[in-house]
């Protein structure tokens, strides 16, 4: 009876092990992805101020055109990117995909 114990004990100690291991690496995880976020983020901020600028800058050029389309599209993928960002439903990762 006491080595049925001992084991069951043993077994205990083991799964409580891999469980504060497996908690230590959620944390982790959800770590990488909010650090991962803050820096999409911040990029994203990035090329909206430059693409700014290029839209600006490209006005009155025969650019302006290829510019403002430019600027359309990456607005849409932004909208995409936020929609997935606060639903983080399938649906939007899916139309996130296919813009």
């Amino acid at each position: 009876m006491i080595k049925t114990e001992s084991a069951s004990c043993d077994a205990s100690a083991i799964r409580d092990a891999q469980d504060r291991s497996k908690r230590v690496d959620l944390g982790n995880t959800v770590k990488e992805m909010v650090d991962s976020r803050k820096a999409l983020l911040t990029e994203g901020e990035k090329l909206q101020a430059d693409l700014k600028k290029l839209v600006l800058s490209t006005r009155s050029s025969p650019f302006a055109q290829g510019a403002t389309t430019l600027q359309s599209e990456t607005l849409l993928v932004q909208m995409a990117n936020w929609r997935c960002f606060a639903g983080r439903d399938q649906d939007n990762v899916t139309l996130f995909a296919n813009i």
